[in-house]
């Protein structure tokens, strides 16, 4: 999943200015500050980096699950909301990935998996 996002944002390519990328990491960090500490009692803590593309938000710790959501539904969600915030008092467009835990890693491998023994079911 996290290949395929950032597959289709390095087709577009758009590269996001140097205070675009640095603004939108600042008003990345002062939500997250706030949001983590009341989400959980757990010691939740954030990573972002960046490339000429992108902006990736990574979030570590312990019992993410609650983050994570069914399926990567409340993930999903928290990314759109991350871009949104993201975006605030920027005239330019600014594209974030949020993964939490490797989980969007671990999904590919497993829907990998799956379909592989799929194909040797139907080959079969």
């Amino acid at each position: 999943m996290i290949n395929h996002d950032l597959e289709k944002i390095k087709k577009e390519k758009r590269v996001m200015s140097e205070t675009a990328i640095e603004k939108a990491k600042e008003n990345i960090s002062k939500f997250l500050d706030v949001f983590l500490k009341q989400i959980s009692k757990e010691n939740l803590e954030y990573k972002i980096s960046n490339d000429e593309y992108y902006i990736t938000v990574e979030i570590i710790g312990e019992n993410t699950n609650l983050l994570i959501g069914y399926r990567g539904e409340t993930l999903n969600a928290l990314q759109t909301l991350l871009s949104s915030i993201a975006n605030k008092d920027i005239e330019e467009k600014v594209r974030v990935i949020l993964d939490i835990s490797g989980y969007k890693e671990k999904r590919k491998k497993v829907l990998e998996e799956l379909a592989d023994k799929i194909s040797k079911t139907v080959i079969k």
